[in-house]
């Protein structure tokens, strides 16, 4: 190696730690701040003279949509404690809050758009026109129906106090902050922790970058072929009933969202059946069965640090146990220097997962299999001093062995 080339080498050694050390105090994000998702849905001057966005001034015509939404995760995310807890940690990034407080007048400090640079590192400037009851109702009824002074909804045409319209396609308000990307150099994910939509697109064999849809909705952005999209169909049951109360009945949707942080409708999106599959000589298995029945997309979904565990164990016949397996389903990211997915072992639509246990004869006196639904892993509980339960169980069976089978 002559001289020229080992300082070339060393020059490159250099550059490339000090890129990784840059990389590890400036970590990369997890999604680009694209133009369509930069700035928060615009509401000023868009709205009819006296027209009132606030939840409580929908609620007085729509009231039945209005109380669901009022029980959803969606009427709480900014007050969502997690996210609180995690934003904060994270700088209080004013773009986070184009999700968890979509509209303009949510926000008392948005981003500057003469300032903007990526959009991670976007100047916040005050925001004269800040409403603060407003920013209290996080995804409100605007965030998702009200474009350009336009109601919109499945229904054109209405006699309304405001002017109405109907959706192309309703999934596309729900495209807005589900289905973000990741198109920087620094990132290698297979889709980004809030991009559910890409995971219900690769599930329908359908092109995550196909059937770009221009529309007040989405302006530019590339993600959703929509129709391939169930978002609503699955999370807003479709229901028959007045728009407003004393008209007539019209077909609708529930405004429900039921989905990760909902027990119940975690529950009935997976299938589990734990049963004796053989037995010989000298031991029995078990087998436990867990299927993603009732989701499109794979779950745990959200955030990378949900997750299910799957507990097998064979007991003594005091109950304690002989042999313990746990099994972990989650996805694991890294997040510097670089965003990279590491693992991701979840469970895909329709695709079954075996687990197995076996039971030695003469030695136990029952299996069981416990399975439990966690929102966090415990070190991030702990990391993020957050104070509420964390895992639920979700199944839990036992099966006793016959006297044969554990008798000396």
């Amino acid at each position: 190696m002559n001289r020229f080339t080992a300082v070339a080498a060393v020059g490159l050694a250099v550059a490339i730690a000090a890129l990784l050390g840059w990389r590890m105090v400036n970590p990369p994000s997890y999604i680009s701040v694209s133009s369509w998702f930069a700035q928060p849905v615009a509401t000023l001057g868009a709205a009819a003279p006296g027209f009132d966005i606030s939840a409580e001034s929908c609620g007085f015509c729509h009231a039945e949509a209005h109380g669901e939404w009022s029980s959803t995760i969606h009427a709480g995310a900014w007050r969502d404690d997690f996210f609180q807890i995690d934003w904060r940690r994270g700088g209080a990034n004013p773009i986070c809050r184009n999700c968890h407080t979509p509209l303009d007048r949510q926000q008392e400090r948005t981003a500057d758009p003469a300032r903007f640079g990526d959009g991670w590192n976007a100047a916040a400037i005050p925001n004269p026109a800040f409403e603060p009851a407003l920013r209290q109702e996080g995804v409100t009824c605007a965030a998702c129906h009200l474009r350009d002074g336009v109601v919109y909804g499945p229904l054109a045409g209405l006699a309304a106090p405001h002017p109405t319209a109907a959706w192309s396609n309703p999934n596309v308000a729900c495209v807005r902050c589900h289905a973000p990307r990741n198109n920087d150099w620094d990132a290698v994910l297979r889709t980004p922790p809030c991009g559910t939509a890409s995971e219900v697109l690769r599930a329908s064999g359908a092109d995550p970058a196909a059937g770009a849809v221009e529309d007040r909705f989405l302006k530019d952005n590339p993600v959703a072929n929509l129709a391939a999209l169930r978002c609503v169909e699955c999370h807003m049951p479709a229901v028959t009933r007045p728009l407003v109360a004393g008209g007539p009945e019209r077909p609708g949707r529930r405004h429900l969202w039921r989905g990760g942080h909902d027990l119940a409708t975690f529950r009935a999106g997976v299938q589990v059946h734990f049963a004796k599959t053989s037995e010989s000589a000298g031991e029995t298995r078990f087998t436990l069965t867990l299927v993603n029945a009732g989701a499109g997309h794979d779950i745990p979904t959200g955030v990378p640090n949900r997750r299910l565990t799957v507990t097998l164990q064979t007991l003594d016949a005091a109950g304690q146990a002989l042999e313990t397996r746990e099994h972990v389903l989650e996805r694991r990211t890294l997040g510097r220097p670089f965003v990279i997915d590491l693992w991701d072992t979840r469970l895909r639509p329709n695709a079954p997962r075996v687990f197995t246990l076996t039971a030695p004869v003469g030695k136990a006196a029952a299996v069981e299999a416990v399975v439990r639904y966690w929102l966090m892993r415990p070190i991030d509980r702990d990391r993020f001093d957050y104070r509420q339960e964390i895992s639920q169980e979700i199944f839990r069976a036992r099966i006793p062995l016959p006297p044969a089978a554990h008798t000396n």
